[in-house]
């Protein structure tokens, strides 16, 4: 399991759980409040290479139905330790921009039906930041064609 998709599962599938992360830690934190409860590196190999601070849980908060929420959080981070580590990081995603006269650059873009790209105008950065269609892989952007290597630049 990915990273990322460990922090999608627990902000889906439990609902007073939510994860971040922030540097090479996953934080976990009640209702989205206050200072995580449970920081879990990256790189851990167990349980017990994260660290928690259960003062950071509200009052009353060990009922069962809360301690189910627990139970899942564990269920899917047994998961992702199961994970070997070089298999927990994204591949890294770029933009493929073409500059173009009088600053309107173009970025290439995965079409939505068939396999296909197209090119499209962006006036703001923060335009071509809002999408993940418009992200891809090294062996994407050399499948398509590799002169677009050398415009790509990685996105984050």
């Amino acid at each position: 399991m990915k990273t990322t998709e460990l922090i999608e599962k627990v902000n889906k599938e439990i609902g007073v759980i939510s994860a971040e992360l922030s540097g090479n830690e996953i934080c976990f934190y009640e209702n989205k409040k206050g200072q995580p409860f449970y920081k879990y590196p990256t790189w851990g190999k167990s349980r017990g290479s994260g660290t928690a601070d259960f003062t950071n849980l509200g009052e009353n908060r060990w009922d069962s139905i809360y301690m189910l929420h627990i139970f899942k959080l564990l269920d899917l981070l047994d998961e992702y330790i199961e994970t070997k580590l070089e298999d927990r990081k994204e591949e890294k995603k770029y933009w493929v921009i073409l500059p173009t006269g009088q600053n309107q650059n173009k970025y290439m873009y995965k079409e939505s039906v068939g396999s296909g790209v197209d090119f499209f105008r962006f006036y703001e950065r923060s335009a071509l930041e809002k999408s993940d269609c418009n992200r891809f892989t090294v062996k994407e952007i050399e499948e398509i064609d590799k002169k677009y290597m050398a415009f790509a630049e990685e996105a984050y």
